[in-house]
């Protein structure tokens, strides 16, 4: 469709080549640097754009809240929850994923991965863990690497299957503004 005029608006309109083309690109450029690719759904929360995502090779997805993840869990079985899930809702959400999919959770604290193992142990199921490791913006993650490692040991020593480390370098998103500039007049 080329031809708006007859669209109401507000209209969400996607152009679904482009999005292809898009994931076709990160795809090429995880394979050609042996990396693997699993995007974050935060930015279009849709079921079809992630079907696509992954159609174009990525490993599985990437959540901020338990509510994505079970709309995501509608077309991928490897789910990345992105944030600890603080409170019982969430946490009852979570142990209900993880029966499901194949649930990985992001923590940063003794106090979130004991409620996460005392919840799924209560349901008989299970998750691997990543302790969340800030990469300097001082956001989320537990700060230093001792500290990291304290937490991972404790993590192994009690409950949910310790899979590694994680973090977010949000900070280096941009390569600069020529670059970007330059990237964006390419497209």
């Amino acid at each position: 469709m080329t031809d708006f005029s007859a669209v109401a608006t507000p209209a969400l309109v996607i152009d679904l080549a482009q999005v292809d083309r898009n994931c076709a690109r990160v795809a090429a450029y995880a394979a050609d640097h042996g990396l693997t690719w699993r995007p974050h759904v935060k930015t279009h929360k849709s079921a079809q754009v992630a079907a696509r995502q992954l159609a174009a090779g990525a490993v599985g997805l990437s959540c901020a809240t338990p509510r994505e993840a079970e709309v995501m869990a509608t077309v991928c079985s490897d789910l990345l929850l992105a944030y600890p899930p603080v409170g019982t809702e969430r946490l009852r959400r979570t142990v209900a994923l993880a029966a499901r999919v194949r649930l990985t959770v992001m923590l940063d604290s003794l106090e979130s991965a004991t409620a996460l193992s005392e919840a799924l142990a209560a349901a008989g199921a299970s998750a691997r863990v990543l302790i969340e490791v800030d990469a300097g913006m001082r956001r989320t993650g537990v700060v230093g690497v001792e500290p990291s490692v304290e937490l991972a040991r404790a993590v192994a020593g009690f409950g949910p299957h310790l899979a590694g480390f994680g973090f977010y370098p949000g900070q280096l998103r941009s390569a600069g503004p020529e670059v970007d500039a330059e990237w964006c007049g390419s497209q």
